[in-house]
């Protein structure tokens, strides 16, 4: 891990001491010096290891003659990290770097070398492309097939699951004895995403593209038990723990960087005066301002800038507030108009503050915080004059004037007016300042970020590599109110010429840059043409419009990034969500001032009886169905604002966590601010089709998918997905799926209940009804929805197990309309995971009572064998089949929500003995008048 050291800058960055296992003398002469493709492949075979289904190793029993037998962990460092820089990092006469280069100290692992060698590599590839393109495409491909099968058995055998959370326990020193073995892990990890981004890098640099053969996981070899483990040491927040997680994904590398670069940062970790208890993996009860350095608790003050001569003795300023409420009083529209600018200025020797006016084309500035920090003001419309200095400092850099002028400004401090007493003109001009500013950020010239962490670090920062590790975890990044501050085309230039400026060409650095750049821009809803490389600097590519595309397309496209980068973040109100989203996508605000919590954007919840979470209970017990109303109404917004009103993200309906109780919203989350992970392979981003939302209906999207057909006594084990079940689509029984229920997080020592354990809750009872109403004799016909055509071998796809309802199609209606013909209505069970068998693994497969197959049958016969005994079918829809979507209304009680019964003539069950042909026969005549088109 050392080559690191020259790609981040700081004193900060700590690198691990990975032990080397001494050379163990393996290779004969028929093995020696050979490293290429299928040295690389064939290398755990001849040492006793076997990969089977998931990548799994195994050590098996057998190894070559001419090579010893080895311990797992010498394998893995054998294998994984001389191996695979041998085998990848080369030239035509062999590798780049001598095993010795490798090692120091004669018991270290040692990548100080690294960095010098990936460039010299780029450049042979990148001389290999010019001379022979075709034969140059082959090593690319090796290459990354090499990186490929080692990430995956990487993932597979070393790396934590994602979604386990850690919570700081009681103080104690204690042995870890898998630290040695996690240290490893984060060093194979970190190679092999250095490896891959510079691999990336130089096939970008030679316009090589692979469809097909490119990576569509996000990347990443991790996530990493090592840094895990170093939060829960150092007593991170457990909000924190799992923000971090969720914005790096399983991005080893920036998981490792970015704990370094924020040991010192209070917003993660407060000290051991704050009760931890106040904190959980949904909420932070740390305020800042209420803590002062020595971690004593106080109410909460203004805070002073670092360099203030005499806090005791600063004054309080601000700017006249009747000239704040003239200026929005001053024009009726909601979402443009003119709004209040601040300009600094001298009265009787004391720096004060002049309100004027916006008009177009008015160069200005605005100021994005954090209210938690200490900027923010409960009772009035001022700050210490420090920090209006220092703010008149960075105001003057951004506009880079060397006489100053007194340019304008705008911070949410001075420019929305609080409610106070609850004053009716107040209340209106607060939501008419809060419904301008999408409008204030998109016309300002420049957006300054203030953090505190990053102000105390910034100084020892130099290159944007360590700026943007540094960015990903503050405070500011974690706040939903500063995401609508953040995403404007003019705020993002700034981080446009961060990426550009490395220094210098090095390969290596700019390749590191793009990594740190895709999770940044991924954070703050920036779209881009192409990832970082060299060749776009000199093109000086600008930065792609989050609506560029179809017209429905656009829409979906922003809503899907706001969600992605909404859903880590935080806001002290939770009444406040639908408020701040309906801003930030620029939609009219439906909550009137009296829904709100009575703040501005990023401050403090004021005394006004409304309940504000502090970590100390359920987050959903202080929601109540008035915040699930405001959610409803803001996706009525939606539906009626031109631009947006088709642009729904098809992919919302496979998000995890909990669903609003109405009908025709059973597919909408309850929150944005989940702090769920979108599952492979993220449909969300891909939205080719408009969705309508049909009134108490629900969402009509197109998705391929199946329907089943199980036997009765299958079908009361399908609606639970307790164990996972496999079927076939095709008579030939040669193309077969396999469903399981869809992770879940995992929150260690944590006694909140997330939202995924309510879901769970949730689908225990939709799966308690349903069994009812089998027992009454009544029709249950399933199905299931795929996020996209068949799935893949190895991971699981997401996907939704529903209920079909017939009914909702006919109605008292009679016969559908041709329109409405081809619908599939339903309603959400629970979100599954989908991948494809090959057809080996069913033939060589258990049953489901985990029986081997009937002895003596051959290949071909066992398929048979295996159809009957799963006693389940499944026939394949149209790619671009139509499904009306829903959930079970008040999940509490589904029962209560259920459409009346079908007539029992229509619907009645046949006996269990007539086997699923009998059944699958039946439900057919009602399943053909239904796909229509399809």
């Amino acid at each position: 891990m050392q080559h690191l050291r020259d790609l981040y800058s700081g004193e900060w960055l700590k690198t691990c001491t990975v032990e080397y296992f001494r050379e163990v003398k393996d290779r004969s002469s028929k093995h020696q010096d050979n490293w290429n493709y299928s040295d690389f492949v064939n290398f755990p075979k001849q040492h006793g290891f076997e990969i089977k289904d998931g990548y799994i190793l195994y050590s098996s029993a057998f190894s070559e003659d001419c090579c010893c037998r080895m311990r797992p962990q010498e394998f893995q460092q054998e294998w994984l990290f001389f191996q695979l820089i041998s085998c990848v990092v080369q030239e035509s006469h062999g590798p780049i770097l001598a095993r010795e280069e490798l090692i120091c100290h004669g018991h270290q692992l040692n990548t100080g070398n690294l960095n010098r060698a990936l460039t010299r590599w780029h450049k042979y590839l990148e001389k290999c492309h010019d001379e022979d393109p075709e034969a140059t495409t082959m090593k690319f491909l090796e290459a990354n097939q090499i990186l490929e099968l080692a990430k995956q058995v990487v993932i597979a055998n070393l790396a934590d699951k994602p979604n386990r959370l850690f919570v700081p326990q009681a103080k104690g020193v204690r042995h870890d004895p898998d630290e040695e073995k996690d240290e490893q892990a984060l060093c194979y990890m970190i190679l092999g995403e250095t490896l891959s981004a510079v691999l990336v890098h130089a096939m970008k640099k030679c316009n090589v593209k692979l469809p097909g053969w490119e990576p569509d996981d996000e990347g990443g070899w991790g996530p990493l038990a090592h840094v895990y483990k170093k939060m829960q040491k150092g007593g991170w927040c457990p909000r924190s723990q799992a923000t971090i997680k969720g914005q790096l994904g399983r991005n080893a590398t920036l998981l490792y960087v970015t704990t370094c670069a924020h040991e010192s940062n209070r917003h993660n970790i407060h000290g051991d005066q704050f009760p931890q208890q106040r904190c959980n993996s949904r909420e932070c009860g740390f305020i800042e301002a209420e803590y002062n350095e020595a971690g004593v608790h106080q109410k909460y003050e203004l805070s002073h800038s670092a360099n203030c001569p005499s806090p005791k003795e600063c004054r309080l300023v601000g700017p006249d507030e009747e000239d704040i409420l003239d200026i929005l009083e001053s024009s009726e529209d909601q979402r443009k108009g003119p709004f209040p600018l601040m300009r600094i200025v001298e009265r009787e020797g004391k720096k004060g503050i002049k309100v004027e006016q916006w008009t177009e084309r008015t160069p200005f500035a605005t100021i994005s915080h954090v209210w938690s920090q200490g900027l923010g003001n409960r009772t009035e419309r001022k700050i210490h004059a420090c920090q209006l200095e220092m703010i008149e400092t960075w105001v003057k850099t951004a506009f880079g004037d060397e006489d100053y002028k007194g340019h304008l400004f705008w911070i949410d401090t001075f420019a929305i007016p609080q409610n106070k007493g609850k004053e009716e003109r107040r209340a209106r001009l607060k939501q008419r300042a809060i419904g301008l500013i999408h409008h204030i950020f998109s016309k300002a010239k420049h957006c300054i970020i203030i953090d505190r962490h990053l102000l105390a670090t910034s100084k020892s920062i130099h290159d944007c590599r360590t700026i943007g590790a540094t960015l990903l975890a503050c405070g500011w990044m974690m706040r939903l109110w500063t995401l609508q501050e953040a995403f404007t085309e003019t705020a993002s230039k700034s981080f446009n010429d961060l990426w550009r400026f490395t220094g210098e060409e090095d390969v290596v650095l700019l390749s590191m840059a793009g990594m740190v750049q895709r999770k940044v821009d991924h954070n703050l809803m920036v779209r881009r043409k192409a990832d970082h490389d060299p060749t776009e600097s000199e093109r000086e590519a600008p930065q792609q419009p989050i609506t560029h595309g179809r017209h429905h397309t656009r829409g979906a496209l922003l809503m899907a990034s706001a969600w992605r980068a909404t859903r880590y973040r935080t806001t002290r109100n939770l009444r406040e969500e639908t408020l701040a989203l309906a801003t930030l996508l620029g939609v009219p605000i439906s909550q009137d001032p009296t829904e709100s919590a009575g703040r501005a954007p990023n401050g403090l919840t004021e005394s006004n009886g409304l309940p504000a979470t502090n970590g100390s209970s359920r987050p959903e017990a202080s929601r109540g169905r008035k915040l699930e109303e405001l959610m409803k109404d803001f996706w009525e917004s939606i539906c009626r604002e031109d631009d947006l009103r088709n642009s729904i993200p098809p992919g919302m309906i496979f998000l995890p966590g909990k669903r609003l109780p109405f009908p025709g919203f059973g597919w909408a989350p309850l929150t944005w601010m989940s702090g769920e992970d979108e599952a492979y392979p993220y449909p969300l981003g891909t939205p080719e089709h408009p969705t309508t939302l049909k009134e108490d209906r629900g969402l009509v999207v197109k998705y391929p998918g199946f329907l089943l057909y199980p036997t009765r006594r299958k079908l009361g084990k399908i609606i639970t997905v307790s164990k996972p079940f496999e079927f076939s689509v095709n008579r030939g029984l040669d193309e077969w799926y396999r469903v399981k229920a869809a992770n879940q997080k995992i929150q260690q020592n944590d006694d909140s209940l997330g939202a995924e354990g309510e879901t769970e809750e949730d689908v225990r009872l939709i799966a308690q009804d349903l069994r009812s109403r089998m027992e009454n004799n009544e029709a249950v016909k399933i199905a299931i929805i795929l996020s996209r055509p068949r799935p893949v071998e190895v991971t699981g796809e997401i996907g939704l197990l529903v209920e079909l309802c017939p009914e909702d199609a006919y109605g008292s209606r009679g016969e559908p309309s041709p329109s409405e013909q081809k619908f599939l209505y339903c309603r959400i069970i629970r979100r599954v995971e989908v991948s494809r068998l090959s057809v080996g693994r069913v033939e060589n497969c258990l049953c489901d009572e985990e029986e081997s197959m009937t002895p003596g049958y051959g290949p071909i016969v066992s398929r048979f064998d295996k159809f009957e005994q799963e006693g389940i079918a499944g026939v394949q829809l149209h790619d671009l089949q139509e499904w009306c979507v829903d959930g079970y209304h008040h999940q509490q009680t589904p029962k209560s929500s259920m459409p009346p019964s079908p007539k029992p003539e229509d619907t009645a069950s046949p006996p269990d003995h007539d086997g699923l042909f009998g059944r699958l026969k039946r439900a057919m005549t009602w399943s053909l008048p239904q796909m229509g088109e399809a």
